[in-house]
């Protein structure tokens, strides 16, 4: 997840589940011991963004391939040929097995936890900002109201949005998404009473 502070704030005290590798570049920390170190840094609390994972990994991969935020990423053509490629098929089984857990430690591990939908945020973020401030117990003064609304999401996005069909999927990774999907679906039921929005899984 990345946090972006645009209001300045000494009650924030964010932790994010992205680190800098030796490269300079984000990577997730995959490891169980590196998130409970993290747990334990937030005392226990957290919030869990969660997207639908065809999306997420489709724009994970573009953003490797394109190596940028900024740039529109991989024109349509290319995108599509590079995500039917052997290496998108591993590089997305993996992916896919890496949201399972990161998903699934999350709820089991923290304590006082929110869930978060991308796809809520993207379509009304400020309802979905207003619950992530509240569950952070961070006064929600005008002053940072006014802020939010300076700064909508659409700023840090592509000029131009796409959804990757799982049909360019391989057989293999539409298997081992389907199965992330249901195991972390039972997994909000047993744990949040929360359902994964239907339109968006």
């Amino acid at each position: 997840m990345w946090l972006h502070k645009t209001h300045h704030d000494d009650n924030l005290n964010l932790i994010g589940a992205m680190v800098f590798g030796a490269s300079g570049r984000p990577r997730p920390l995959t490891g169980l011991k590196e998130r409970m170190a993290q747990l334990d840094s937030a005392q226990g609390r957290c919030i869990l963004l969660l997207r639908n994972p065809y999306d997420a990994i489709a724009s994970w991969w573009n953003h490797v391939r394109s190596r940028s935020h900024e740039s529109p990423g991989l024109d349509t053509e290319e995108l599509e040929e590079s995500i039917r490629s052997a290496q998108f098929c591993n590089f997305s089984a993996q992916e896919a097995t890496l949201w399972r857990n990161l998903a699934l430690d999350y709820l089991t591990l923290c304590g006082d936890k929110l869930v978060v939908f991308y796809e809520n945020v993207v379509r009304d973020y400020e309802p979905e900002l207003l619950r992530i401030l509240r569950f952070l117990r961070v006064p929600l003064g005008q002053d940072r109201l006014d802020c939010l609304r300076r700064h909508p999401l659409t700023k840090h996005k592509r000029d131009r949005s796409r959804k990757e069909p799982k049909e360019h999927f391989c057989e293999r990774s539409r298997l081992v998404v389907e199965s992330a999907v249901r195991e972390v679906a039972e997994a909000l039921q047993d744990h949040m009473l929360v359902d994964v929005p239907k339109e968006y899984y």
